[in-house]
């Protein structure tokens, strides 16, 4: 027979290698815990942890990394939020208010680069979309103020910024048709004190057809009777 002293003994090696199994998992367990972090998988993390820390109860370490690790989880799952928000605000065209999303979003998850950039593109349109529309502004008062000239080539500038944009071109071909009616009005004034009368009419007429409500239909009818 074993001896009671023997039996103590057995059992508290046994209880030893159990322990120390335990420890060995636990410690394995954090490992990987710690890897998703450094991969930004918080919630892989937390559950390796919850697992290790089932074998060490009272193991703070792991209490302190679970706590990072909810906190981390936390702020990717308002990253994520914040990165939705942004791609709708950019679908929208709406870069002003993408560019502040993604500004927040970038201050939660600094490291993400891939944010960053989604960042930076947003503020370059969204200074691209007011310069654009300054100069959109702009071209429109220079036709309301009948600088027809200096709209058509200010017109030309938006277009390079938004080459398919087809209102504005369509607003830039109306205000250049206006300008040549008002070369052409210039003209026929030009050939009318000559004493040019047939010039004149041609002129008219030509301007007459490109804007048929301009108020050339009024001279063209008083140069006709001449």
């Amino acid at each position: 027979s074993i001896a009671p002293e023997n039996i103590r003994l057995q059992q508290d090696e046994l209880a030893a290698e159990l322990a120390a199994a335990r420890i060995r998992e636990m410690r394995e367990l954090q490992k990987k815990g710690e890897a998703a972090m450094d991969a930004n998988n918080p919630h892989e993390a937390l559950l390796l942890f919850n697992e290790a820390l089932e074998l060490q109860p009272g193991d703070k370490t792991l209490k302190m990394e679970i706590q990072d690790a909810i906190e981390s989880e936390l702020t990717l799952t308002q990253k994520e939020q914040l990165k939705r928000q942004g791609q709708a605000e950019m679908e929208a065209h709406d870069y002003t208010a993408a560019a502040t999303t993604f500004s927040h979003a970038v201050r939660i998850a600094r490291r993400d680069s891939g944010l960053r950039d989604l960042a930076l593109q947003a503020k370059s349109l969204a200074i691209d979309t007011a310069r654009f529309a300054e100069m959109l502004d702009l071209a429109r008062l220079q036709a309301a103020s009948y600088d027809y000239h200096q709209a058509v080539g200010t017109f030309d500038i938006c277009l390079r910024m938004q080459p398919d944009n087809e209102g504005v071109r369509a607003e830039r071909e109306s205000v250049a048709r206006l300008e040549e009616v008002g070369c052409l009005k210039a003209k026929a004034d030009t050939a009318c004190m000559n004493g040019d009368f047939e010039s004149a009419i041609a002129f008219l007429q030509k301007a007459l057809a490109l804007n048929p409500d301009d108020k050339t239909a009024t001279s063209l009818s008083a140069m006709e009777k001449k």
